[in-house]
């Protein structure tokens, strides 16, 4: 099982206690992961039984020809708790599933766009990249602000 970092570290006993299978636990940081993937498949060898990938890559693999349908293995009972499964789809073959439904959200102290003049929130990345720069060179140069774009469980 190749993962992304940020895994159960009971992971492996826990699945070798529920299922009796030896589970060889692979982690790498996402960049890392993907390459390892497009590295293997390309070379025509799986990266292992099960790898957890973001779910941008999708249609590059599929396009690539790297999947294996999943219809005749997931039935449409488990499908109805992913209400984002078109997005796993190609031409009628469903070729991955989601293991988390997420969203991304903003969060901004208004009091620091206020006092900075800033009256308008940030719509597009470089206004919200303006705005920061406004608010740290007319509040505080120590005010920290980011922009992670980091799955969920990154540090």
């Amino acid at each position: 099982m190749v993962l992304p970092p940020g895994q159960d570290p009971n992971m492996q006993g826990l699945f070798g206690q529920d299922t009796g299978i030896k589970l060889d636990l692979q982690t790498a940081s996402w960049d890392d992961l993907q390459s390892k993937i497009t590295t293997a498949l390309i070379a025509g060898t799986a990266p292992a039984d099960v790898a957890e990938m973001d779910w941008s890559w999708t249609g590059q693999f599929a396009a690539a020809g790297w999947y294996l349908p999943l219809n005749d293995v997931v039935d449409a009972a488990t499908l109805e708790h992913f209400p984002g499964k078109a997005n796993f789809d190609a031409n009628g073959n469903l070729l991955a599933i989601p293991s988390t439904n997420d969203f991304r959200v903003m969060l901004i102290n208004r009091k620091h766009f206020t006092d900075a003049g800033v009256a308008e929130t940030p719509k597009t990345l470089d206004e919200l990249v303006a705005a920061a720069k406004t608010i740290k060179e007319k509040v505080s140069p120590n005010i920290r602000s980011g922009c992670p774009f980091r799955p969920p469980k990154a540090p």
